[in-house]
C-alpha cells in the first residue's frame, strides 16, 4: 500500500468515530434573518437584509426572504453574520519538534493526528484552510469524499519543494539524500517536502504534487527557522530553477508561492515569476516596491514571532533556530508596516506548527492571530484578510481548486454558504474573534455545525 493511501486509510478509520454529517443534518433552504452582515469586502455593515441559503450556496440577499414557504428560519438576534474564517497558511501534517516527526511519528500517526484536528478547526470558525507544506489532500478526501470527519475545506500544496540544504530539508546531519542514495524513504522527504535540485528534478516535484492533489505549489526561496542547514540569507535556487517551478505550475493553470524572509532570495523569486510570498518578515522597501509592481501577494504570520517571548523561544528552539528566530522577529514589524504602506495584497495565515502531543489545544490558539493584526490595521480590514482577501487568493488556483461550484470568502449570492454569526460587532472590536465561544453559529457548505442562537 502506498504511503499516502496508508495515511488516508488510518485517518478514515479513526475519524469515523467522530460521526459523519448525513443528509438528515441538512435543510435544503435556510434563511438567516435579523443579522448585521459583514460581507467580507466592505467596511459598511449591511442591515435590514436576509440571507437565503439553498443546499450549499448563498442564493439571495434581500428583503422578507423568511416569508418564503418551506424555508427554515434562523433569527440572528441582531448579531453579526460574516463569512467563515479562512486560514491561508496551516500545516495539517507537520508537527514540532521536528525531531519527533523524524524519529518517532509514523505516517499512520500523522494521518490520525490530522484527522483528529479537523473538527477542532471547524469549530473554531475556520471553514477553509490552505496547507502550505505537507500532505493534506488525503484529509480533504476523508472529510468530503468519504464523509467520515467534520472539518474545514482544505486547499493543499502537498509537499513543499526545497533544494538540498534549503529550508524544509529536515534531515539530520547523518541522513542520506534520497536523490543520491537508494533506500531513503522517510515521510519527511516523500510527503512533507521534496528535495529537488536542478530544473528537471523541480519539474518532476511540481508534477508529483499536482498528481497528488495540490492546488498550488510551494517553493522555499530563502532560509528559515526550523531546519538546520539554511541560513536566513540563503538565496535558494537559481533563476532557472525558479522558472522551472513557475512554468511547470503554469501548465496546470496555477501559481507558485515561496517561503521568503530575506530580501535577496525573495527578489530572486519575484523576478522569475513567483506571484506570492509567505512570511516576508525580513522584507525591505526595495522588495516591497517590487512586490507592488509585480502584483505579488503576501501571507505573513504574526503570532508565531510577535507572540513568543525570548524565554519561550529559547525553550522551544535549539540554539541555531533561536538565533534565526530572533533575527526574523526583529524585522517583522517594519516589513508589515511597509506592506501596509504600499497596499500589498495580503491574507490571514497563522503558520502554526502544532506540538505533536497537544495539537488540539494548539489549533484553538490560531484565533489569537487576529489580536496581533490590530497593531497594523482597522478591525474590518483584519476581517477582510481572513475572508474576502483569502477567497480571492484561493481563486488563484483556478480549475485546480477543489471547490468550483461557488466563490469563497464573501456573503454574496453565488458563494458557498460558509458563514459564522458573532455575538457582537467584530468590525469594531477585533478581540471578539479571538474566542470561538463568541461564535453562536457555524455553517459550512450549507450545513450547520453549531447553533447557540
Amino acid at each position: 500500500m502506498k504511503m499516502k493511501t496508508l495515511v488516508s486509510a488510518v485517518a478514515l478509520s479513526i475519524a469515523a468515530m467522530s460521526g459523519a454529517v448525513s443528509a438528515e443534518d441538512t435543510n435544503n433552504s435556510i434563511v438567516l434573518k435579523n443579522v448585521r452582515i459583514f460581507d467580507g469586502m466592505n467596511e459598511k455593515v449591511i442591515t435590514g437584509k436576509e440571507v437565503l441559503v439553498e443546499n450549499n450556496l448563498i442564493t439571495k440577499i434581500g428583503d422578507n426572504l423568511s416569508q418564503t414557504p418551506g424555508v427554515e428560519v434562523i433569527d440572528g438576534g441582531g448579531k453579526t453574520l460574516m463569512p467563515g474564517i479562512m486560514d491561508m497558511h496551516v500545516h495539517m501534517a507537520l508537527y514540532r519538534p521536528v525531531g519527533v516527526m523524524r524519529d518517532e511519528l509514523t505516517p499512520l500517526e500523522v494521518g490520525a493526528l490530522g484527522a483528529a484536528r479537523m473538527e477542532n478547526m471547524l469549530m473554531s470558525g475556520f471553514t477553509t484552510v490552505r496547507d502550505t507544506c505537507g500532505a493534506s489532500d488525503h484529509l480533504r478526501r476523508v472529510s468530503e469524499k468519504w464523509n467520515a470527519v467534520k472539518g474545514p475545506r482544505i486547499i493543499s500544496a502537498e509537499a513543499c519543494i526545497t533544494q538540498t540544504g534549503g529550508h524544509g530539508d529536515f534531515r539530520e546531519r547523518a541522513d542520506v539524500n534520497p536523490n543520491m542514495y537508494a533506500g531513503s524513504t522517510h515521510m519527511m522527504e516523500t510527503t512533507t517536502s521534496y528535495l529537488a535540485d536542478g530544473p528537471t528534478e523541480i519539474r518532476r516535484a511540481v508534477r508529483e504534487n499536482m498528481r497528488n492533489g495540490a492546488s498550488f505549489i510551494k517553493v522555499m526561496a530563502t532560509g528559515g527557522i526550523s531546519s538546520q542547514f539554511d541560513p536566513l540569507h540563503q538565496i535558494a535556487y537559481t533563476p532557472e530553477e525558479i522558472q522551472a517551478a513557475v512554468k511547470t505550475a503554469e501548465t496546470y493553470g496555477t501559481y507558485v508561492t515561496v517561503h521568503g524572509i530575506a530580501p535577496a532570495g525573495t527578489i530572486n523569486a519575484i523576478n522569475n515569476g513567483v506571484k506570492m510570498v509567505e512570511h516576508g518578515a525580513g522584507l525591505d522597501e526595495e522588495t516591497v516596491k517590487l512586490m507592488k509592481k509585480n502584483d505579488v501577494w503576501l501571507v505573513p504570520s504574526l503570532f508565531v514571532l510577535l507572540g513568543l517571548t525570548d524565554e519561550d523561544a529559547r525553550k522551544l528552539l535549539d540554539q541555531a533556530s533561536y538565533v534565526k528566530w530572533k533575527a526574523t522577529k526583529d524585522g517583522l514589524e517594519s516589513a508589515i508596516k511597509l506592506a501596509v504602506k504600499y497596499d500589498i495584497k495580503m491574507a490571514y495565515g497563522t503558520d502554526f506548527v502544532a506540538p505533536a502531543d497537544s495539537a488540539l489545544a494548539s489549533d484553538r490558539s490560531s484565533l489569537v492571530e487576529f489580536e496581533y493584526w490590530a497593531r497594523f490595521l482597522e478591525p474590518w480590514q483584519i476581517l477582510k484578510l481572513a475572508t474576502g482577501n483569502a477567497g480571492e487568493l484561493a481563486a488563484l488556483s483556478g480549475k485546480n481548486l477543489p471547490y468550483q461550484e461557488g466563490g469563497l470568502g464573501q456573503v454574496k449570492a453565488g458563494y458557498y454558504a460558509d458563514m459564522i454569526i458573532v455575538d457582537g460587532d467584530p468590525t469594531k472590536d477585533i478581540s471578539l474573534m479571538t474566542n470561538p465561544d463568541n461564535f453562536d453559529l457555524i455553517m459550512k457548505d450549507g450545513v450547520i455545525y453549531k447553533n447557540e442562537l
